[in-house]
């Protein structure tokens, strides 16, 4: 598993009462994976899969979302390159994570979600073996489990840095804050 390191808007990893209550998300083009915390901030699992079609409807559903679920924390994945680089996708992922902003009284933390939905794969595969020819209907169902299942991914693995950390400032500053902005 890749060397995952965050930092948050505030310039600190996030180790508080809010990680019981948070919610990430892997952004992709036409979906959104959710998932959330066990309230012990211990247990990731998949919540739903949203559509992304218009982002200001995207954030709408997901400031719902925490709201519904108390969720002060967004843990957005962010697709790095092979060699931690920012990708052009990783800078359009952090320009949809930037308008999260505006969720009320939430925190965005961008979190490298590389291999994730490998993993997420991999997972859903052992525990759910295909059956018969794949229709569109079937392809879409399991999009979206693999989005959702990729978002828990991503949240365990945040959640389990988080209880491995020995202080507030444990992760050095990445590359995924201080990139420069894309051009527009």
């Amino acid at each position: 598993m890749a060397n995952r390191r965050a930092r948050s808007d505030a310039g600190d990893l996030a180790i508080d009462a809010a990680t019981g209550n948070a919610l990430a998300l892997d952004v992709g083009e036409r979906r959104i994976g959710v998932a959330k915390a066990d309230p012990t901030g211990y247990l990731a699992s998949p919540l739903t899969t949203l559509r992304r079609e218009r982002d200001q409807d995207a954030v709408a559903a997901i400031s719902a979302l925490a709201r519904e679920h108390g969720s002060r924390l967004l843990v957005v994945g962010v697709p790095l390159g092979p060699e931690g680089e920012v990708t052009a996708q990783a800078q359009r992922i952090r320009a949809f994570g930037r308008k999260l902003r505006s969720v009320p009284g939430a925190r965005v933390v961008f979190w490298d979600e590389r291999f994730t939905t490998q993993e997420a794969e991999e997972s859903l595969r052992a525990v759910r073996p295909r059956r018969g020819a794949p229709t569109a209907h079937r392809r879409e169902a399991e999009r979206r489990r693999i989005d959702a299942a990729a978002a828990a991914v991503i949240l365990q693995d945040y959640l389990d840095h988080q209880r491995s950390a020995r202080t507030p400032r444990a992760a050095a500053d990445s590359d995924l804050d201080t990139a420069p902005e894309p051009e527009r």
